[in-house]
């Protein structure tokens, strides 16, 4: 019975030995996500950093990420609300590493309300949105996944002190 046990110790080991090069599968999942970080305004009165929040639902499937998302934004009455579709590109060799950088796009629809000026009557600004997003997986195969992305977006339309933009450095986490 010792000598059973020890063989099939031994049969069990050389097998993670063995698939020890293999690449895990990556397989298909989706699930919902959360994020958070710091932002900076552009073109809505704002001069401090603010707080921004994200969240939706991600489809993973090999070397893409498709992401259906909602973004708010605030800091000193300046407000930026947004919803809409982005995609990330892994690199194929790069595919199945712990570490998984990437580059993105977002495209979306938006509203943005200025600072109130001293009349106390805020500007909003509405319409589509878009930029490009780049950043760093961890855990890929998981069913959690952490992600570190920095991100810039700008309205493609105009308000009174010029076009509305952001910029992002965020932490999310993936629940797939």
């Amino acid at each position: 019975m010792k000598h059973l046990f020890l063989i099939l110790i031994l049969v069990l080991f050389g097998n993670c030995i063995a698939h020890a090069e293999e690449p895990p599968e990556n397989r298909a999942s989706r699930g919902y996500f959360v994020g958070l970080g710091p932002m900076k305004l552009s073109g809505l009165n704002s001069p401090d950093a603010g707080y921004y929040f994200t969240g939706g639902y991600a489809f993973n499937y090999e070397k893409t990420l498709l992401k259906l998302n909602a973004e708010a934004m605030f800091r000193s009455g300046a407000l930026v609300l947004t919803g809409g579709i982005g995609a990330a590109y892994f690199p194929k060799e790069l595919v199945y590493k712990e570490l998984n950088p990437f580059i993105g796009a977002n495209f979306g629809i938006g509203t943005s309300r200025i600072r109130p000026n001293e009349t106390g009557i805020g500007e909003w600004t509405t319409g589509f949105v878009f930029g490009p997003e780049i950043g760093v997986q961890f855990f890929r195969n998981s069913d959690v996944m952490l992600e570190v992305s920095g991100k810039w977006a700008t309205f493609l339309e105009s308000g009174s002190l010029g076009t509305p933009s952001y910029t992002v450095l965020k932490i999310s986490l993936y629940f797939l």
